[in-house]
């Protein structure tokens, strides 16, 4: 047989050779699971680097874990940290720090003023702001009062013909029936000084102690007055009993009577004088009266 004769069968033993080998590597590769570095699997063929029927893996990259325990880690953190200068109470409630130079209006003892010195002669003590008292250049019947509100406006009238700073604020160291000095003004942290700047007293604790370092005998021009005041109150605030405190500050007649205090003083008697003197007093006869600055 001539050599180009079996030319054409070299050929298709080629082919088929070819055939077959496809074909074993088709069986091959369906046995072949390849995961792939998302974490999924392949099965339906052989990825370039196949090896037969090896399984082939790729690790994968847990990105995801990580950053979320990183992240709650953070929050852990943030809410582990304080972040403000506040003082907190047992309860939880804010306390104001005396003395950081920033005024903190809550807690128990609100400040209204923190200079952050220690210097009471600069109008702030105890970050308290100082507060104006005087004894009014007037004298008054009771009747012209007509009841408690118009005792306060008689401090408010003489402080704002003065032009004191917060004349509107002003009220009178008095109580009735019905409400005594201390539960109707306001309770200043810092000190009561009178218009000519010598301190009544260190703080309205320090008042209603009893702990007097000047008599209140300065009026609202800073004019010196010992004379006589209505009060109805005792040292420590409270309503004196005893009396109708002048039928609650709106009569004279004569079975209608008032306590009164001597401003000379510095002792209980600056608010409520001691017997034999008249008291509880006439309600007729003219006295003067204790005004104090509010908030």
């Amino acid at each position: 047989m001539r050599l180009t004769s079996l030319l054409p069968l070299l050929a298709c033993g080629g082919c088929l050779l070819r055939d077959i080998d496809r074909h074993i590597d088709e069986l091959h590769c369906s046995g072949t699971t390849t995961t792939t570095t998302a974490g999924e699997t392949d099965t339906t063929g052989c990825p370039a680097d196949s090896t037969g029927g090896i399984e082939t893996t790729t690790e994968a990259t847990h990105t995801t874990s990580d950053t979320t325990s990183t992240t709650a880690g953070s929050d852990s953190d943030s809410a582990g940290t304080s972040t403000g200068t506040t003082d907190t109470s047992s309860t939880g409630e804010p306390v104001a720090v005396c003395g950081n130079g920033v005024v903190e209006a809550f807690g128990p003892s609100p400040e209204d003023c923190d200079d952050g010195n220690d210097d009471p002669d600069d109008g702030c003590s105890d970050c308290g702001r100082d507060r104006l008292v005087f004894i009014t250049s007037d004298n008054y019947q009771a009747a012209i009062f007509i009841g408690i509100v118009g005792v306060d406006q008689r401090c408010r009238h003489l402080a704002a013909v003065q032009n004191l700073p917060k004349f509107a604020e002003f009220k009178a160291w008095i109580s009735d029936s019905t409400v005594s000095a201390k539960q109707r003004m306001f309770r200043g942290r810092g000190r009561y000084v009178l218009i000519n700047g010598l301190v009544v007293a260190a703080s309205w604790d320090a008042l209603l102690a009893g702990e007097l370092k000047n008599p209140i005998n300065v009026t609202e021009a800073s004019e010196t007055k010992n004379y006589g005041a209505w009060t109805g109150t005792l040292p420590d605030g409270s309503a004196a009993v005893g009396s109708d405190h002048c039928a609650d500050w709106t009569s004279q007649f004569y079975k209608n009577t008032g306590y009164w205090g001597r401003s000379a003083m510095v002792t209980a008697e600056w608010t409520i004088a001691d017997p034999p003197v008249d008291q509880p007093g006439d309600c007729a006869v003219a006295r003067a009266l204790y005004c104090f600055e509010q908030e």
